[in-house]
């Protein structure tokens, strides 16, 4: 599954996926390992770090990541296989950032409005 998962949906998610993307909270760790137990399902997740620690985004802070991994294998049991990383949006736009050569040297980074980033 990727995206946020609430945990009043998580064992729905149990039963449906076999991989969790969106480890992000402690609450939804310790559900996620709770329900996997009764369900028998131990399925690999990935912790969700927002490396660019920005507010409007969910993740854990990259300094609280080994703490809250440890946490997430030692307290609930939870098969912890990586990290899903994103870094922090460096364009006016949501669109990716291209990047042109001329043959020896890069060009900055425009986005699709035009804008270098």
């Amino acid at each position: 599954m990727i995206g946020p998962l609430q945990t009043n949906k998580v064992r729905s998610a149990v039963r449906l996926f076999d991989v969790i993307q969106t480890v992000d909270r402690e609450r939804l760790a310790h559900t996620l390992g709770r329900v996997m137990a009764e369900e028998g399902r131990h399925l690999p997740c990935f912790v969700q770090v927002n490396t660019g620690e920005e507010a409007q985004k969910a993740g854990i802070p990259p300094g609280d990541t080994s703490a809250f991994v440890t946490a997430c294998v030692d307290k609930y049991a939870l098969n912890i296989v990586g990290l899903m990383c994103y870094p922090r949006q460096r364009c006016c736009c949501t669109s990716f950032c291209i990047s042109e050569t001329n043959g020896r040297s890069a060009r900055p980074p425009v986005c699709l409005n035009g804008h270098e980033c």
